[in-house]
């Protein structure tokens, strides 16, 4: 197809060429990106069954799945510790939330930050009160 200049006089006069925009992998390796892998296959099966492409209307060949599922009870927990635990009645959140945090200094800051935005979020005189913590946690020397 031969170039033709474009009618329009303002686009010709600030733009004289066109680029082409592609995309560009920055490893030789292509395999990751060409396996087409699926993180949620059930998920994609839903979303075309509410688009009705499972009704087979437009010469579409339906599917066939099928699914085996197996469950298992819990018994036992590897935590950070690396020693197993029993889990018995204790809910799994339990478990988790008693284990330890190195806390640095970036995890403290991150902590401090999110309770100040839950605070503003649900109260309404939350910079009196935030400023108070800060003197009252944090006094500068």
């Amino acid at each position: 197809m031969p170039f033709r200049t474009p009618t329009n006089v303002n686009f010709a006069k600030y733009f004289r060429g066109w680029n082409r925009l592609e995309g560009r992998s920055r490893r030789d390796d292509f395999s990751i990106g060409l396996q087409k892998a699926t993180a949620d296959a059930l998920w994609m099966l839903g979303r075309q069954w509410q688009a009705s492409e499972l009704t087979g209307e437009d010469a579409a060949t339906q599917i066939h799945v099928e699914a085996t599922i197996e469950s298992v009870t819990l018994d036992q927990i590897v935590l950070g510790s690396g020693t197993p635990e029993n889990v018995g009645t204790v809910p799994v959140e339990v478990l988790v939330e008693r284990e330890q945090v190195d806390w640095d200094w970036r995890m403290r800051i991150r902590a401090g930050q999110h309770f100040e935005r839950l605070a503003r979020l649900n109260q309404p005189n939350a910079e009196g009160l935030l400023a108070q913590l800060r003197v009252t946690l944090c006094p500068v020397q």
